[in-house]
């Protein structure tokens, strides 16, 4: 059997009752990074005696097992958190297809789970291919509930809406990033992203480029010592953060009003009288090309 087993992002007493059971009676743990995963085991042994919460007498029928198989006996399994009892496999974003190529489904007869290093599996983490390798050879698997820091900085936002558009990760590029940007925006509904501490002041000055009157809840840190947040236009969120610690992983909630736009396709702009180095601006941000690349090819004509 396979379990995705999302896995708290700060606060180690966010984890779940089902996810200390599906850890202690992993045989096989498939994580991102095994020294990660085997601090986190660790942790949760020291903070929570299992024994005590699972390895309890069998209950009677009336009793909801905190399993999904009502047929497991609990009692009669070996219980523990102890990485030295467990086997790891190191998968993540760099070697996951080579690792599903190679992977026999007899190893599934064990208890398998895959952990992220913070968060739920398959959301801007690896996972998503355990499931359809799981589905493609008919080997039974199950997602447990648990943390996931876009939705816990939505709740936190205040935002009442019951849509919303999450973009995952924004690109490294400032061409790419405003180019997301403006995709992202366009639906006129609340935008959810999330950005590292190296990138959210860029990230920022963008969103004053883009969304100059949109409303920023910026968030770093969910669930930690150090959590904080911060509301405002972009360029209020952009100054307050260039004058404080913004060390951290920030989920950043962009609600902005919809505006009219004016949609012409590359061949439009194309035939604008317009000077080539705005006219190549304008078809970099509606083409995959650079701009510099625009540029050349159009006072090479």
């Amino acid at each position: 059997m396979l379990i995705l087993v999302p896995t708290p992002i700060g606060n180690l007493f966010d984890i779940t009752f089902r996810g200390l059971e599906a850890l202690a009676l992993a045989d096989i743990i498939i994580c991102e990074d095994t020294r990660m995963a085997k601090k986190l085991l660790s942790l949760l042994q020291e903070r929570f005696c299992i024994q005590r919460i699972f390895d309890t007498p069998q209950k009677s029928s009336s009793q909801e097992n905190l399993s999904r198989n009502p047929s497991q006996n609990l009692s009669s399994k070996i219980l523990s958190l102890n990485p030295a009892n467990k086997q790891f496999f190191s998968f993540h974003s760099h070697n996951q297809d080579e690792f599903i190529a190679k992977l026999d489904p007899c190893i599934f007869d064990k208890n398998v789970i895959y952990l992220s290093d913070a968060g739920m599996p398959s959301i801007c983490d690896p996972g998503a291919l355990f499931v359809q390798y799981a589905q493609a050879h008919n080997i039974a698997y199950e997602v447990l509930p648990g943390c996931c820091a876009f939705v816990l900085g939505f709740a936190f936002s205040g935002v009442e809406s019951q849509d919303f558009v999450f973009g995952g990760f924004l690109p490294h590029k400032q061409n790419n990033r405003q180019k997301k940007l403006l995709e992202l925006l366009r639906y006129g509904l609340p935008v959810i992203v999330y950005e590292s501490p190296h990138r959210i002041l860029d990230s920022l000055k963008d969103m004053v480029q883009v969304c100059s009157d949109a409303s920023i809840f910026a968030i770093k840190e969910i669930t930690k010592l150090h959590q904080s947040f911060v509301i405002g236009s972009p360029q209020d969120v952009l100054s307050k953060l260039q004058k404080s610690n913004i060390q951290g992983e920030w989920v950043i909630v962009i609600c902005a009003t919809p505006k009219r736009q004016l949609c012409l396709c590359y061949d439009e702009i194309l035939a604008l009288p317009l000077p080539p180095k705005l006219k190549s601006k304008l078809l970099a941000q509606i083409s995959d090309k650079e701009a510099k690349q625009i540029y050349k090819e159009l006072i090479a004509q």
